[in-house]
């Protein structure tokens, strides 16, 4: 049957309160549809919101440091170091950096082709770190005055650091910020295998031997490196014993000439190598005096020529430079042992 309005603006075939229902109906189904619409777009915003909430709590991790807590990125990927145990440890495990503090530590260099230099240690500058946009930045308790500056740059770590014996510390700390605490223990379980080596190639030398180990600095003093020093530490991992003038906690300590008795032992190790900013020339000259002073060669490991110059990674930064060491008392103490098995 065809509808058609009539005169009076109504439909033929049907009466007026059938119209009203009909419209009623129709009226309702928009409704419903559009209810239902609107929910499920909430639900699926709702379901959106929740999905990216996860996925951001995901991205994410929280790291306890020397500061406080810090959120950082779950893998970063764009890290830059402040000092260079810091750097040190990243390249340890496999992670270089896009920059860091200007470094003249040899046994790194060949490991830092490409990397931006931010700086010179103690002073990294901010506006060239901020240009080469971090998503992590790695430093220690020595960077507190600039922590403010460089959180807003982008999440920032900072190690517990009060001297070179803490480089373990901030090995694991920088391990984990980079999500690579698997790495870190590997790394780790390998330097104390290479030292029970050492120790069982040594044998019952370890309880007869003591060894020392100094610089000069340019003023022609002599610096004994005690326990609390990145050598320190590592000598002691080893089980080699110290004189008794050195057997006292402590970092280190410059002794004059006339103390000099107090540096002997049956092996001393020495680096005479210049720090950064310090003068070769004068290091050199203190140490050629050092050996022609009377006092210098009554000393038994001198007697004994039981004196073995080292390079300066001796003093430190980090994981890399303490499997230096290691090989430095493989090929000095070892080869004593194997010298002494052929004397009749």
């Amino acid at each position: 049957m065809m509808m058609r309005l009539n005169g009076n603006g109504a439909f033929s075939g049907f009466k007026l309160w059938q119209i009203q229902r009909l419209l009623l109906w129709v009226l309702l189904v928009v409704v419903s549809a559009a209810f239902a619409s609107a929910c499920n777009g909430i639900s699926s915003r709702n379901s959106a919101s929740s999905g990216n909430e996860t996925a951001s709590q995901a991205e994410v991790r929280v790291i306890s440091h020397a500061v406080g807590t810090t959120e950082i990125p779950a893998s970063p990927q764009r890290i830059v170091t402040f000092d260079s145990t810091s750097l040190e440890s990243a390249l340890a495990i496999g992670v270089t950096p896009i920059g860091t503090i200007n470094t003249d530590w040899t046994h790194l260099q060949s490991d830092l082709t490409g990397v931006e230099n931010i700086g010179i240690t103690g002073e990294p500058n901010l506006e060239k770190t901020l240009s080469l946009r971090p998503d992590l930045i790695l430093g220690n308790t020595y960077h507190q005055a600039i922590y403010p500056q460089a959180s807003q740059i982008a999440p920032t770590v900072l190690a517990p650091f009060e001297s070179s014996a803490d480089w373990k510390a901030v090995f694991a700390l920088v391990s984990e910020a980079l999500g690579q605490s698997d790495a870190h223990d590997q790394f780790m379980a390998d330097y104390e295998a290479r030292l029970a080596e050492f120790k069982a190639k040594m044998g019952n030398r370890l309880q007869t031997l003591d060894v020392s180990v100094i610089t000069v600095p340019a003023d022609g003093s002599i610096t004994v490196y005690l326990d609390q020093t990145f050598a320190g530490t590592i000598v002691q991992d080893a089980g080699l014993q110290r004189p008794p003038s050195q057997r006292h906690f402590g970092f280190s300590e410059r002794l004059p000439r006339e103390r000099i008795q107090d540096i002997d032992a049956d092996v001393i190790f020495l680096w005479n190598s210049a720090l950064p900013g310090e003068d070769d020339q004068k290091i050199n000259a203190a140490v050629t005096q050092l050996k022609q002073d009377p006092l210098w060669q009554q000393l038994n490991a001198v007697q004994t020529d039981r004196v073995y110059e080292v390079p300066y990674y001796w003093i430190g930064p980090g994981p890399i430079a303490a499997n230096l060491v290691i090989d430095d008392l493989f090929q000095s103490l070892l080869k004593e042992e194997v010298i002494d098995e052929q004397e009749p």
